[in-house]
């Protein structure tokens, strides 16, 4: 996809030196042009008013453009080379026949001269693992790439604060703030892959995708820093959240059955042994677990072979109004408020909704999300979409999540979740930090800078808002202030 810039940012050089030599090509006119590129070597192609290619290859280029009734104008399109391409940004010009008779000779003063100068990316492209869950319910870790700005401010000029780095993101799935407020905890997948296997893996421009082997628990703390291990066994331990005291922590693993996932609890200041909170007697998997202060616990529940694919996920709860383990809605992602009441989640129409703990009155708070979809996928270039859509039907995972990763406030009344409504600074949407009330009201977007933003965490004071991001180049914890 290419980018109309204005052509000043050409840094075309117009000096008016004559009409230099016509040729008389099958009849028309013919002015002879030469494209010279910075950085030197770019792809350069040609195009007639039409569309139809005049010529193309390599900078320095040479072409004769018959300027006529019929072709009173052409399009010269410039791309990094492949090498390159990491670095810049393609670039288009029209030229009509004025522009082009104003342009410098070079040395034969027959031939005029176009410099192009290409605009280097705000962002570079880095890889990550995202963590899915395939269509044949195995866990894959999806190498994929995302755009990371190199300027970690806010539109504005507002600066987060570090907190922790992470350098690459193996598979970084969930984050969890204790109720003081000093720690995360969060989980990374493990892979039968050396370190070097993994740095070749990354540095292919083909999608890949990995056996994920295991997960374990890490944490740190916000104030001390430092990563530590909670768990370091060959199982699947994901998607850990607090209990309201802060005292243990419970996650989704495969310790109990090997092939899913159960709901178990471990604790989050000592190292004991781990207890078991719900194991599911069928093939389900039991994923995302949060508890409100009264004890009740939401989680998504995962269900082998639905007879309706929509239905593959569902919201459940255990406890509180419903002491035994009951269905509530579809959906997944599930956040329940600390008194309790309601449960965030996300539909099965990917827009972010609203339920009351017993299954009364689901509400939508959000919308458009096949809307922002479908720009998400305009945005790409051709290369992009055809990675994009591969993997989706490779492994029968699903597209992007317009809304994602929602979270509740201390008191109850605000979420703050990831949305893609905002866009980055070529237009594509991109996923940033929102907040609202639960019922809707007062959405406001939080984070503006163009790299990936994901699980935003409310500080219990409610100052603050932490999440991860990849701006700047490298995975890492921030924190801006409310």
């Amino acid at each position: 996809m290419y980018r109309n810039v204005p052509s000043a940012l050409l840094r075309v050089t117009i000096v008016a030196l004559g009409f230099g030599i016509v040729l008389m090509v099958g009849g028309c006119q013919s002015h002879r042009l030469e494209v010279v590129t910075d950085p030197p070597g770019s792809h350069v192609t040609i195009k007639s008013a039409k569309a139809r290619p005049v010529r193309s290859g390599a900078a320095p280029l040479r072409a004769n453009l018959p300027y006529n009734g019929v072709n009173n104008h052409f399009l010269v399109e410039v791309r990094p080379s492949k090498n390159l391409s990491e670095r810049y940004l393609p670039m288009s010009r029209e030229l009509t026949k004025e522009q082009y008779d104003a342009l410098p000779t070079g040395k034969q003063s027959s031939i005029r001269r176009l410099t192009v100068a290409l605009d280097e990316k705000d962002f570079v492209t880095i890889p990550y693992v995202e963590v899915v869950l395939d269509a044949r319910r195995h866990w894959r870790g999806v190498v994929t790439r995302s755009r990371a700005y190199k300027d970690v401010r806010e539109t504005g000029g507002a600066v987060p604060a570090l907190i922790v780095e992470f350098g690459e993101n193996l598979g970084i799935q969930a984050m969890a703030l204790s109720p003081d407020g000093d720690r995360v905890v969060y989980s990374v997948a493990t892979y039968n892959k050396t370190a070097k296997e993994l740095k070749k893996i990354f540095a292919d421009a083909e999608p890949r995708h990995l056996d994920i082997v295991g997960a374990n628990l890490r944490g740190v703390s916000l104030t001390r820093g430092g990563i530590e291990h909670i768990t370091s066994e060959s199982f699947r331990d994901m998607f850990p959240s607090f209990t309201p005291d802060g005292e243990s922590l419970l996650f989704s693993s495969n310790r109990r059955r090997p092939n899913s996932e159960d709901l178990l609890k471990i604790s989050a200041t000592k190292r004991i042994g781990i207890r078991d909170v719900y194991i599911d007697n069928r093939d389900a998997r039991v994923l995302r677990p949060t508890q409100a202060q009264n004890g009740t616990i939401a989680f998504a529940l995962e269900t082998p072979r639905p007879v309706d694919p929509d239905n593959r996920f569902s919201i459940w709860t255990l406890g509180g109004p419903n002491s035994f383990p009951t269905s509530i809605q579809t959906g997944r992602q599930p956040s329940i408020s600390p008194d309790g009441q309601r449960i965030a989640y996300i539909g099965h129409d990917r827009n972010l909704w609203v339920v009351y703990t017993d299954g009364a009155q689901a509400t939508q708070v959000t919308s458009g999300a096949s809307t922002i979809l479908e720009r998400y996928k305009e945005s790409l270039t051709q290369a992009e979409l055809k990675r994009y859509e591969g993997i989706i039907k490779e492994l029968g995972v699903p597209d992007k999540m317009p809304y994602s990763y929602p979270s509740w406030s201390s008191d109850g009344q605000s979420i703050v979740y990831t949305s893609m409504e905002g866009s980055d600074s070529t237009g594509r949407p991109n996923e940033d930090v929102w907040i609202m009330r639960f019922d809707g009201a007062g959405k406001r977007q939080l984070t503006t800078n163009g790299s990936i933003d994901r699980y935003p965490l409310l500080s219990p004071n409610l100052e603050w808002v932490y999440f991860m991001s990849n701006r700047g180049g490298q995975w890492a914890i921030w924190r801006i202030p409310i």
